[in-house]
């Protein structure tokens, strides 16, 4: 079941930061399942040009010269999945070595390919997406991208009336996009 995708934007560089900080305290106590997150930062500008563009699932952004603004873009991926793919080409490369005589070599290969195909499963939120909206942010803000999937509804919204923020775009139907926008503070 695909999660439902939320972009929240804020007036400040450090806002989506801080907020991610208590979506992570959400997910611990139960109260949201987050299956990606991306923060993604505009710098106030400097004397340089370039722009930081990434894919979700890179872990860091890379610099691309030549940017049209004058205010760094970093996309940050705050959540990764590649491990679970290793681990399970791991169990099936060790399966298949102790059946073929080489546990050890079959393992190193499981896992390797199970990494592999972890690398190039493109999970979660969209990159494109990412990035279009990336370059309408203003210098000096900050946005949140969060794909998520189940949770207490009534807590994570009491939760979000300490943030203010704008959300951009979500995938709720709109009686929930509507209590959303209203705990955030801010109309989009």
């Amino acid at each position: 079941m695909a999660g439902n995708i939320h972009v929240v934007m804020f007036d400040d560089i450090m806002g989506a930061e801080n907020m991610l900080a208590n979506v992570n305290t959400w997910q611990q106590n139960g109260w949201l399942n987050v299956d990606d997150a991306v923060v993604v930062t505009r710098g106030s500008g400097s004397e340089s040009t370039p722009t930081a563009f990434a894919s979700a699932n890179a872990e860091r952004p890379v610099i691309v010269p030549g940017a049209m603004g004058t205010s760094e873009i970093e996309i940050k991926q705050t959540v990764k999945r590649g491990g679970k793919f290793a681990l399970g080409g791991g169990g099936i490369g060790l399966l298949a070595g102790l059946l073929l005589g080489g546990p050890i070599g079959g393992l190193v290969v499981g896992a390797t390919l199970g990494a592999i195909t972890g690398a190039l499963k493109d999970f979660g939120i969209d990159d494109s997406m990412i990035n279009d909206i990336s370059q309408g942010l203003e210098p000096g803000t900050s946005a949140l991208f969060l794909m998520t999937s189940g949770g207490d509804e009534e807590k994570v919204l009491a939760e979000l009336r300490a943030h203010k923020a704008t959300l951009l775009k979500t995938t709720l139907p709109p009686e929930q996009e509507r209590r959303l926008r209203e705990a955030l503070g801010k109309s989009g």
